[in-house]
């Protein structure tokens, strides 16, 4: 089911023709309910699924490629304009930049920064404009072209190496992802060797042992506690590690612009009544609420059954673009 489907559906079941405004609300909201886990309200047990796309191994990011640039509006003079674009990850990292590359504007004007995405790159910083000497200009969102207006006067020295999935030294957290929903592991890597995944404590235990703040106590992290948006470490970075995490993230969620992903092609009925769960507060006093609570319930154990079957089986639960899962 694409997303256009989805709210036609949606609609035909509410009945109401009033709701296009908030029908992408109410299927972002459903997708997240799934996601995070449906509660069986007869059993009180939690229903998780964690299919294969929803899981996430982090890896250090490649330096991005310049494209041909153009030239646009603006107020930069006529002359030779130089720009180098650096990748910025998940935790904030910044790769190396691209190399140099240039447009000559015959007359004033701006310049059209264009390069290639990164795979997994959240953002970009953009360096200009004199060569040699690139100073950052502007940082931007996971795009791949900006605008160098002349409006911004250059300030920042590029990178000097590529801190992607890297927990430098002198340093003790790193940062919660901004698609986290549950943590698998958390370890490092020195070099090419992988160490232990590091143990978890508990708040509590976490007060017992101390978590040492003190930048004068340097050693390899063996401990972790989650705190607010950042794991916090047991102990300073003694070098850099390159940080060796898996998680489970959330997905992209449906758009016009993003059609599908794996709840719409294969649990569809899930996320259609999740998505209905989610419009019972603007219908009223509407009795098929509960009802389509219900199935939502339903088609969750269904699933959460096929996942287990196809654990044992030694066989993953079905990925995107596999047939979808139907339901009843």
């Amino acid at each position: 089911m694409i997303f256009d489907e989805l709210k036609i559906r949606i609609v035909d079941f509410t009945l109401r023709t009033d709701m296009d405004n908030v029908l992408p609300f109410l299927i972002s909201s459903g997708q997240k309910t799934l996601e995070r886990g449906v509660s069986n309200p007869k059993t009180g047990r939690q229903i998780v699924l964690r299919p294969h796309s929803m899981f996430k191994n982090p890896k250090p990011l490649s330096t991005p490629v310049n494209a041909a640039f153009t030239s646009g509006a603006g107020t930069l003079g006529a002359g030779t304009y130089y720009y180098r674009v650096a990748a910025i990850d998940i935790f904030g990292g910044v790769t190396l930049a691209s190399t140099e590359t240039s447009l000559v504007l015959g007359a004033t004007g701006g310049v059209n920064v264009n390069w290639t995405k990164v795979t997994d790159a959240v953002g970009y910083k953009v360096y200009g404009r004199s060569t040699g000497a690139e100073l950052l200009i502007a940082t931007a969102g996971d795009v791949s072209t900006y605008l160098d207006g002349g409006s911004i006067t250059p300030a920042g020295a590029l990178p000097v190496k590529n801190t992607t999935c890297l927990l430098l030294m002198d340093t003790n957290s790193i940062p919660v992802p901004s698609d986290y929903i549950e943590l698998s592991y958390l370890g490092l890597k020195d070099g090419n060797t992988i160490l232990p995944a590091m143990e978890r404590y508990g708040s509590r235990k976490t007060g017992e042992i101390g978590i040492n703040r003190a930048t004068t106590n340097k050693a390899r992290p063996y401990t972790f506690d989650r705190e607010e948006n950042s794991f916090l470490l047991g102990s300073y970075a003694d070098k850099d590690y390159t940080i060796n995490m898996g998680y489970f993230r959330a997905l992209p969620a449906l758009s016009s612009t993003n059609t599908t992903n794996w709840w719409s092609l294969n649990a569809e009925q899930a996320l259609l009544y999740a998505a209905l769960v989610e419009a019972i507060p603007y219908l009223g006093d509407d009795p098929r609420g509960p009802v389509w609570f219900s199935k939502l319930i339903v088609e969750m154990e269904k699933l959460e059954s096929e996942q287990n079957r196809e654990g044992f089986s030694g066989k993953r639960i079905r990925d995107i673009n596999t047939a979808p899962y139907l339901g009843s």
